[in-house]
């Protein structure tokens, strides 16, 4: 059963998706959006996922971002169930209908969410790092928020996260040093970051991501799995 991901950037991976979907007898198709001219269509596919970007889902002058908010579409409307991580939250949010806008301040570091549906989403602490939220599309069902804004909501088979459940802890180094050369992140948000991941135990559990991707796949009408 292939799964296809977008990722936008040689530093993206699947992260915890990666074991995961081993361990449950599906096929990760990692695709770059940013970088390749033509994108399979999501109709060969059992689902959509579609991962972060330090990119904007509003910036409609990058053609990248037009092509995939038309790929989200097409998965919508084919009834091809889609799993949006942060800019795909934001995307499959936007496509569904939903508004996008600046957080401001900025939600950066490890959070323990308030979850209305820890059977779906368990309440954390979860990574998150944005400089906008989406508003939950008509329709759609939020299951989980912090104090600043959503981060989880569902709509028929699809899912729109806020955070972060497939980071691992050499992905967030790889973001940190790359948002570092672009001078994008305070010392304080560097240390909120690294400091949570490093130092708290079990606080990027893949327990707890295979447990929201194993709901994600039940939800979407996968092969229902259990998590290790």
């Amino acid at each position: 059963m292939r799964l296809l991901v977008l990722t936008h950037s040689a530093l993206d991976g699947p992260g915890l998706l990666g074991p995961w979907s081993t361990a449950g007898g599906y096929r990760l198709d990692l695709r770059r959006a940013d970088a390749e001219s033509t994108l399979p269509d999501p109709r060969d596919y059992a689902a959509l996922i579609v991962l972060g970007s330090v990119e904007s889902v509003r910036n409609n002058a990058i053609e990248w971002i037009r092509r995939e908010r038309r790929i989200a579409e097409a998965a919508i409307d084919h009834d091809v169930p889609v799993l949006g991580i942060c800019f795909g939250g934001q995307l499959l949010a936007q496509a569904l209908g939903g508004q996008i806008s600046a957080c401001d301040p900025p939600e950066v570091g490890w959070r323990v969410i308030e979850s209305t549906d820890p059977a779906t989403v368990p309440s954390g602490p979860w990574m998150v790092w944005h400089t906008e939220q989406f508003t939950v599309p008509a329709d759609g069902q939020e299951i989980a928020r912090t104090g600043a804004c959503p981060q989880a909501f569902v709509h028929g088979p699809h899912m729109g996260l806020q955070f972060h459940p497939e980071v691992t802890a050499k992905l967030l180094r790889s973001w940190v040093s790359e948002a570092d050369g672009r001078g994008a992140l305070a010392d304080s948000e560097r240390r909120a970051l690294l400091a949570g991941r490093d130092g708290i135990p079990d606080i990027a559990s893949p327990q707890r991501s295979g447990h929201l991707f194993t709901a994600f796949a039940s939800r979407a009408g996968l092969t229902p799995l259990t998590p290790d």
